[in-house]
């Protein structure tokens, strides 16, 4: 059972996001600011975080922040909550790392299937080979080996650490410090510069398919084989 950690100040709109998550098999935890929810977190274990942006004392893009700059919290995904009006706060919040968002007022039933297209999507992490772009990318997780158009490529470790990370948060934002903690953990002497000049190493191999690999200024990195690269 996957639990949802409901961050919503009012606590009808709350009870009755609770009540359609649970008819649909989830467990759900509630928080009604931005103090709770970072307590919750630092106890239990959540696999994915709804979170309206209008919270009291803590806004809710400062949570969002919190969560995605800690190593522990920042692969979860998070759906924002926002008015229509709030464009602005939906961009930015989805820059942040968020990985979805619904506006005020919304349906119940756009929600959940919100919330299982994003696991579905995190399902996919189990898997063995990883395919990108009808076999353009083909990374295959118990050998290690990764195949470009057709070319096995001769990765370091840390290079395909780096990919595989990537690869398997397709579409989120990673920022430096979750990345340093993921693929070096305890190592105090490495810098955020190391990243970038394994990233420089890893797309001149890759060659074409390094298209997948998104530089997000002063935030990290993103692998998409969606998006156009900017």
């Amino acid at each position: 059972m996957k639990t949802i950690l409901i961050v919503e100040d009012r606590e009808d709109i709350a009870e009755l996001i609770q009540v359609h998550l649970e008819k649909d098999g989830f467990a759900t935890l509630l928080a009604s600011n931005g103090e709770k929810a970072i307590e919750i977190l630092g106890k239990l274990k959540v696999d994915l975080i709804l979170l309206d942006l209008m919270l009291p004392r803590i806004s809710g893009m400062e949570v969002l922040k919190i969560i995605k700059s800690h190593p522990k919290w920042g692969s979860i995904p998070v759906i924002i909550e926002s008015a229509r009006s709030d464009e602005t706060d939906i961009v930015e919040g989805l820059e942040l790392g968020a990985d979805d968002y619904v506006t005020k007022p919304f349906s119940q039933k756009v929600l959940l299937a919100r919330i299982h297209k994003i696991l579905d999507r995190l399902s996919f992490n189990e898997k063995v080979f990883i395919n990108i772009n009808q076999g353009e990318l083909m990374i295959n997780r118990e050998s290690m080996e990764v195949v470009a158009n057709g070319t096995l490529l001769l990765l370091t470790s840390i290079e395909y650490k780096l990919l595989e990370l990537l690869a398997l948060n397709e579409d989120k934002v990673l920022n430096r410090d979750f990345i340093l903690e993921a693929i070096w953990k305890d190592d105090a002497i490495v810098v955020d510069r190391v990243i970038d000049v394994h990233i420089t190493l890893l797309r001149k191999k890759l060659g074409e398919s390094s298209r997948f690999i998104h530089t997000i200024r002063g935030v990290g990195y993103r692998f998409s084989s969606r998006m156009v690269k900017s």
